[in-house]
């Protein structure tokens, strides 16, 4: 059996015998409070009769007195009994009308006691209409009927209080003996539930503990390159793990072999990879008067990346600028990202507007496959600072005045890639003494270890308030922020180009 259902078991056994138990001790604890109060509810009436019982016997004592002396303060104590006595009948009889055993017992009390008060009231207003002397007629039979009737009703209040007694005994029976068994109960529960918990604890560590303990023990063997024998047998969970890890095992030194053959190609190919990246960084030359160009590339992993750019002259007065950014890093996107930016370039030779070569790559063996990029095309006039652009979903670019906000430049169209689409031409001016910004987002999308991005803003603070003389200075300074920025290594590439126009060169009329 695997783990899972063994160790489904032992839980099982543990909410069954917690579930049955605290049921268990739920009705015996409602059992033990019930006969508790069913043990005060019968002191309460033991208490509150023995209280009648004695207002009975201060009227009886008043009416005996008042008949001898015939004086009026031997009233006042039968007046107050009186009113005790029926105070402590109505709570009396409450609980005798709800029980069996105890209201025979108090209906024979109550029926004595009235016959005896009717008696008793008959004496006192016989005595009170009595001669000087005290002798009234008939008042000595009345005496003697009330003597017997009080007998009777000491009589029956015995019984009562008997029947009481008896009650409260039973009453307190019960509460002990369940009081006993929920103690029972708990300590029972609390010993099996200690008992699981140990043959638990025993069987897991059996089962589970000590083989992946041999398990961890035989895997640090493993990281420290010696080879590692794994444990066998235990339940079919364990069994898959040695399994997977043995395998795992082969599988590294397999690895480790293709590595050192991969290691071997890559120093024989590395001429070849330092010479692609020349190629995807392209050196800029001289430009025409009024211009100051400079850029930046610097790859995420390895020393080729998956972004590109160029700035070359299309003619006398034209500046053509390209930059592409494709997803993913290494060689098979270099070769891409070059090619890419070829077909770029050869469009806008051939006298193409920049959103017409984006439609000329879609349309090419581009090499993208499923691959995505983003590129931006540009045609600057050197002479009159006019830009004709198009953005296949690139970050925006910035034209950035010396002392003014900055403009960004929204995408003519989506990214490029295996979902057919158009891109337009859109037209915007370069004034003087401003730049213009082309960069890739692995540039604005740089953290820190406060994980916050260097943004358009940490551009902009870095080129704004710089000449066109400093361009390949602010180039370099912008790069080397960032890298600061990300702690001397960046999770995607970066390429900037920054074009400055100079104050000298005639500017744009519309």
């Amino acid at each position: 059996m695997r783990a899972g259902p063994r160790l489904g078991v032992l839980a099982g056994t543990y909410l069954l015998l917690i579930t049955l138990g605290g049921v268990a001790s739920v009705v015996l604890l409602t059992t033990w409070d019930t006969a508790a109060t069913r043990r005060r509810t019968m002191l309460i009436e033991a208490e509150q009769l023995a209280r009648l019982q004695t207002a009975y016997l201060e009227q009886e004592t008043a009416v005996r007195g008042f008949v001898i002396t015939g004086q009026a303060a031997f009233l006042e104590p039968w007046e107050s009994g009186t009113r005790d006595a029926e105070r402590l009948r109505s709570l009396l009889r409450l609980p005798a009308e709800h029980d069996d055993r105890l209201a025979a017992a108090w209906v024979a009390v109550d029926s004595a006691a009235d016959e005896w008060r009717q008696v008793a009231t008959a004496v006192v207003e016989t005595r009170q209409h009595a001669d000087v002397t005290g002798t009234a007629p008939g008042i000595d039979a009345r005496i003697d009927d009330g003597k017997r009737l009080f007998d009777v009703l000491r009589g029956r209040f015995d019984a009562f209080a008997g029947a009481v007694a008896r009650e409260v005994a039973t009453a307190d029976a019960a509460t002990r003996r369940a009081q006993r068994l929920s103690i029972g109960v708990v300590a029972g529960v609390f010993a099996a539930a200690l008992a699981v918990t140990v043959l638990s604890g025993y069987l897991i560590r059996r089962w589970l503990t000590q083989p992946l303990a041999a398990i961890v023990r035989s895997t640090r063997e493993l990281r420290d390159g010696q080879p590692a024998v794994f444990p066998s047998g235990g339940l079919p969970d364990i069994r898959e793990v040695v399994t997977a890890v043995d395998g795992m095992q082969r599988a590294i030194s397999e690895q480790r072999d293709v590595a050192i053959r991969s290691r071997e190609a890559m120093e024989q190919s590395a001429v070849l990879a330092v010479q692609l990246r020349s190629e995807l960084a392209h050196e800029l030359g001289s430009y025409p008067s009024g211009w100051t160009v400079a850029a930046g590339l610097v790859p995420a992993t390895g020393v080729v990346a998956g972004d590109s750019y160029d700035v070359s002259l299309i003619n006398v007065h034209t500046m053509g600028i390209i930059m592409l950014d494709i997803a993913g890093h290494g060689a098979p996107a270099a070769i891409a990202a070059l090619r890419c930016k070829e077909i770029l370039k050869a469009g806008l030779r051939s006298g193409m507007e920049p959103g017409a070569t984006l439609n000329f790559l879609m349309a090419s063996d581009h090499g993208l496959e499923d691959s995505f990029l983003t590129a931006v095309v540009a045609l600057l006039d050197t002479d009159t600072g006019l830009c004709r652009y198009a953005s296949a979903g690139h970050p925006p670019p910035m034209i950035i005045p010396h002392n003014g906000e900055p403009i960004a430049l929204p995408p003519t169209g989506p990214l490029l890639g295996p979902i057919p689409a158009t891109w337009k031409t859109e037209t915007v001016h370069v004034p003087n003494e401003s730049k213009f910004v082309i960069y890739t987002d692995g540039l604005i999308e740089a953290r820190n270890v406060d994980h916050a991005f260097f943004g358009e803003r940490g551009i902009i603070d870095v080129v704004a308030e710089t000449s066109c003389e400093t361009t390949h200075a602010v180039v370099k300074n912008l790069l080397e922020r960032v890298l600061e920025f990300n702690e001397g290594r960046v999770a995607d590439d970066v390429t900037i180009i920054v074009a400055c126009r100079l104050d000298e060169s005639e500017d744009y009329e519309p």
